[in-house]
């Protein structure tokens, strides 16, 4: 037992290492999403001087390297100052814009979607995907009893007239 004492040792100092990593990411994030706060109230003041229809060009000659949905991610930030506390808790751009978004059923509307079709079809493609890596004649029979199951009604849609 006393030859695994390093392990214990090596194991404490890593998670306190580890710990302080983690911290100092998290001030790096807040830092970050606050530089993005202050991005987004400059690009809105710029929009707002400019006239309708030329803050896109604006920012294409004047800013190159900052894409225009990323320029509107900033602006988001910024629309709401009384939320920059919350917001610089989020620890990233993506953490800060899903804090902004109102759920649904708060807002009243429906949430933005693909069309049917695509999402379907995305969702297939993974299926697809998962179904090569993982052979479905490798599963058990209940596995592929319950997956044809569950397939059944695609395949009727799909192909009316043939007989599953």
């Amino acid at each position: 037992m006393t030859d695994l004492i390093p392990f214990g040792r090596r194991i404490n100092e890593r998670e306190a290492t580890i710990a302080r990593l983690v911290d100092s990411a998290l001030r790096a994030a807040a830092a970050t999403v606050a530089e993005m706060i202050l991005q987004g109230q400059d690009l809105r003041a710029v929009k707002a001087a400019l006239s309708h229809g030329a803050w896109l060009a604006w920012l294409s000659e004047h800013c190159p390297a900052l894409h225009e949905r990323r320029a509107q991610r900033y602006m988001r930030l910024a629309a709401d100052p009384s939320r920059v506390a919350e917001l610089m808790g989020a620890g990233s751009l993506r953490s800060a814009l899903a804090l902004l978004e109102e759920p649904a059923e708060a807002s009243g509307e429906e949430p933005r979607r693909w069309p049917a079709y695509i999402e379907a079809t995305g969702r297939v493609a993974k299926l697809a995907g998962y179904v090569e890596k993982h052979p479905v004649s490798q599963w058990p029979l209940e596995g592929q009893e319950k997956f044809r199951d569950e397939l059944r009604p695609i395949v009727k849609a799909l192909w009316p007239g043939l007989e599953v």
